[in-house]
């Protein structure tokens, strides 16, 4: 595989068709759309998701954020939500993921591994190769900032 010769770059937390065209327009190669979350910033509805979703080029990525942990439920959710890539953003039983993968063919899937001063979940520690193997990507993602302006 060659190495990307232009970055990537995800722009989260897209809360209008305004902001998406202006965010592709500045090469954002992927959107975050955030659905119902327990905390942090934002969200919005998944009726706006959808709205906003049904806008964008097929070669930008859509990705649905959602704190759903179960398989039905993040099914109903994209349905609606019309996204290109599923970012699961709570723990997640293995098997939902194969449930996802049967439901939803062609839908991406990424899993956040929340990195605490603890350590990583049970589930990265004890199953990263099923996974991995399984075609899944992973975001870690810190309490902390890691680049500082």
């Amino acid at each position: 595989m060659l190495p990307t010769q232009k970055p990537r770059m995800k722009i989260c937390c897209i809360s209008s068709k305004q902001e998406a065209q202006l965010a592709i327009q500045y090469g954002a190669s992927a959107l975050g759309l955030v659905s119902a979350m327990p905390s942090g910033p934002g969200v919005i509805s998944e009726t706006m998701i959808a709205e906003i979703a049904d806008t964008i080029p097929p070669a930008v990525a859509t990705f649905l954020l959602t704190s759903q942990q179960d398989a039905e439920a993040i099914i109903v959710q994209q349905r609606h939500c019309h996204t290109n890539t599923i970012q699961i953003c709570d723990s997640f039983h293995v098997n939902g993921y194969k449930k996802l993968r049967r439901e939803l063919p062609g839908i991406a899937l990424v899993q956040v591994i929340h990195v605490r001063s603890g350590g990583v979940s049970r589930l990265t520690r004890r199953r990263p190769s099923l996974l991995m193997s399984m075609g899944y990507c992973w975001i870690l993602a810190t309490s902390h900032w890691l680049l500082k302006s």
